[in-house]
Order: structure tokens, then C-alpha cells, then sequence
């Protein structure tokens, strides 16, 4: 028989998606948004289980940062762009 888990798993936590939010505007390069208001909610009842304010800061030319604010935390994230690398396939003959 399992254990019971004493802890709480990553897979439980809340989750932000930065494509998701660019997709939406509130993330725009060149710009500074926010204040928004977020909020998370379960996905099988639909009851919202948090929320928070988000503020980006992007006109740098390749750095800005992301802030999130949620029960009291105030967390700053510094963003730094990076080319994607391209990748070459080979055919092997």
C-alpha cells in the first residue's frame, strides 16, 4: 500500500504560462504593462482558488522584468532574451 504524500507536489502548485500571457497583452515586448488581475481556478469545479496583479517592464533591448504579486508576495523576475538556436538535420546516406 502507498504512502500517503506528506508534502505538497510541484503538479498541485499554480502555474503562469509567459507565452500565454504575451498571447494576451499583458506581456508586450517593447512595453510596460499592468497592473492585471489574475486568478487561478480549479479545474474540475471551476471555484477560483488565487489571485494576483502582474506588471512587466520590456522596453529594455533584450532584458525587462516580470512582477507578481499574490497574498502579501511580491516577487520580481528578471527576463533576458535569447536567440533560439536553429537546428540542422542531417541525412545520413
Amino acid at each position: 500500500m502507498a504512502r500517503p504524500c506528506q508534502r505538497v507536489r510541484l503538479e498541485s502548485g499554480l502555474k503562469l504560462d509567459l507565452n500565454r500571457l504575451v498571447r494576451r497583452g499583458y506581456i508586450r515586448p517593447g512595453a510596460h504593462t499592468g497592473p492585471f488581475s489574475i486568478w487561478w481556478t480549479d479545474g474540475y469545479s471551476g471555484e477560483k482558488i488565487a489571485s494576483g496583479v502582474i506588471n512587466a517592464e520590456m522596453r529594455g533591448p533584450v532584458d525587462g522584468w516580470f512582477q507578481i504579486q499574490i497574498d502579501g508576495i511580491d516577487q520580481r523576475i528578471f527576463l533576458v532574451s535569447d536567440q533560439t538556436p536553429l537546428w540542422r538535420s542531417a541525412v545520413v546516406l
